[in-house]
């Protein structure tokens, strides 16, 4: 599926679903990836017709506050 990115607040960001005919329910937590193929956020739900998105920012502040290691073995 496809969005485009109308908005940035912070860690979140707020996208509009280009793909049409796909029923966007059970998304939450996904992955969002850009077409470099990097992680660029989490699903987090959605406000009105728009994704709402949690920067990969907000993803590694919870992964310090929690002592997850996020990094890239051999990196």
């Amino acid at each position: 599926m496809r969005f485009q990115c109308q908005q940035e607040r912070g860690n979140y960001f707020y996208a509009r679903l280009l793909t049409t005919g796909f029923k966007p329910d059970g998304r939450s937590g996904s992955p969002v990836i850009d077409r470099n193929g990097y992680l660029v956020g989490l699903t987090s739900g959605a406000e009105g017709k728009l994704t709402v998105i949690g920067s990969t920012l907000y993803l590694k502040k919870l992964f310090d506050r929690y002592g997850v290691n996020y990094s890239i073995p051999g990196r």
